[in-house]
């Protein structure tokens, strides 16, 4: 996937299929990419590369090392090429907590972040302040989905939305709330919205930021929540999505949340 089609893919999703190909990496933030780590025939896991200018194969060509969000030490790494722009970047460590999903950094890593406790009092201002938004976007969602597929009953669409609301993954995910420290205050998240797009299904989430005592919008972002890391050390955390459900490939995305919400470092395939 061309990174012109990746921007379209984010920013139109979930309207639109995501092509299974080779990993494309996208990153705003300097030493810090999404990796799927996979075992070569030495058993040592890595990441395919089909980007020559990948800052990584140049950092990884000799005794350098990288961080690695699923273990603390630095892990020495060993780029290979297999052709023109194929390559392989190795972690030369065999420790089984190097596998899935990881957060790969020329740079130390900070911890995870952990949300904070949200209380029934903000839960409910929450809702209060989401109500007219998750109307509009349920309504959004229904024609977008209607305009894809015009033939289709209106009553599908509808016992559509029942068996997703089943789901364990929409159950975890689909009302889930979140209140975050950052450097310039409060930061809520709250999923608002459902949309089914024949294959597959997202969540649509809302970030507001405290104003004068009320919770104001200031984005919003698709994804299941993964988890909150601060990954260029400002004192803001960003968020990590995942796509819900989809039958043709996997998007991952670290989402900045101030000043604006926009993906910051992404990984497709």
């Amino acid at each position: 996937m061309h990174m012109r089609h990746l921007l379209i893919a984010i920013f139109l999703w979930p309207l639109h299929a995501i092509s299974i190909g080779p990993p494309v990496f996208s990153s705003d933030i300097s030493g810090v990419q999404l990796w799927a780590l996979s075992k070569n025939s030495d058993e040592f896991p890595g990441e395919w590369i089909e980007e020559e200018d990948n800052e990584f194969i140049r950092h990884c060509n000799g005794t350098h090392s990288v961080h690695v969000s699923s273990i603390n030490t630095p892990i020495r790494c060993q780029s290979e090429a297999f052709g023109r722009n194929n390559f392989r970047v190795n972690l030369m460590s065999k420790d089984r907590r190097l596998s899935g999903l990881v957060i790969v950094s020329i740079k130390s890593l900070l911890p995870r972040i952990k949300p904070l406790p949200i209380s029934i009092e903000e839960s409910e201002m929450l809702r209060k302040a989401e109500a007219t938004l998750k109307i509009n976007l349920a309504d959004d969602a229904k024609r977008g989905y209607l305009e894809s597929f015009p033939t289709l009953d209106p009553f599908i669409y509808t016992k559509l939305l029942r068996e997703i609301k089943q789901d364990p993954t929409y159950r975890k995910h689909g009302d889930a709330q979140f209140k975050i420290q950052s450097s310039t205050g409060l930061i809520y998240i709250s999923a608002v919205g459902l949309f089914p797009n024949g294959i597959g299904w997202d969540i649509k989430n809302v970030v507001f930021r405290m104003v004068d005592g009320k919770p104001i919008e200031m984005g919003t972002f698709y994804g299941c929540i993964e988890g909150f890391r601060d990954l260029n050390a400002d004192g803001t955390p960003e968020v990590l999505t995942r796509l819900c459900a989809n039958d043709e490939g996997t998007v991952d995305i670290f989402w900045s949340l101030t000043p604006t919400v926009r993906p910051v470092v992404t990984r497709s395939q």
